[in-house]
């Protein structure tokens, strides 16, 4: 579980330049109870190199107080009340990270969510440039020699 000085850290966490930093952009309108909820097990996450933008769209239960008091290490922006589909889209403009996640107010994903995508997404690339370079070695290989054989 993360050291207690996470709570206090700044929105922003400086990371190694070779993994990708996450924003987890999260809606909310009037879930106030609800988005602790989600927040404390973003919180738990042994990933740290990520940032979270919880976007209030407009609440008038006290939603934004809460998180602001609950945790100040998060990033919020308040809305007139747009609809979801605004609110998404006004987090993942503010956000600073290379990869968006978005989550619901309503979700507490697993303590290894983003740790997950992360592993993926380097082993995607991983394999995407290793199949690259194969296809295109493969591919110069046999389109050279088709050329040599109609030339």
């Amino acid at each position: 579980m993360q050291s207690p000085d996470r709570r206090s850290r700044s929105a922003t966490v400086s990371i190694p330049s070779d993994r990708p930093r996450f924003s987890v952009v999260v809606p909310t309108y009037n879930r106030g109870p609800v988005i602790l909820g989600t927040l404390a097990t973003l919180l738990a996450s042994p990933f740290d190199s990520f940032e979270v933008v919880v976007v209030d769209d407009g609440s008038t239960d006290g939603t934004a107080d809460m998180v602001k008091t609950n945790f100040p290490w998060v990033r919020l922006i308040r809305l007139q009340a747009g609809g979801l589909s605004r609110a998404r889209n006004a987090g993942a403009a503010a956000a600073h990270g290379e990869v968006l996640a978005f989550t619901d107010d309503d979700c507490e994903p697993d303590r290894e969510w983003i740790e997950r995508i992360d592993e993926t997404i380097l082993i995607v690339f991983a394999v995407g440039f290793l199949g690259v370079c194969l296809l295109g070695l493969v591919g110069a290989l046999l389109f050279g020699s088709y050329l040599q054989r109609r030339l």
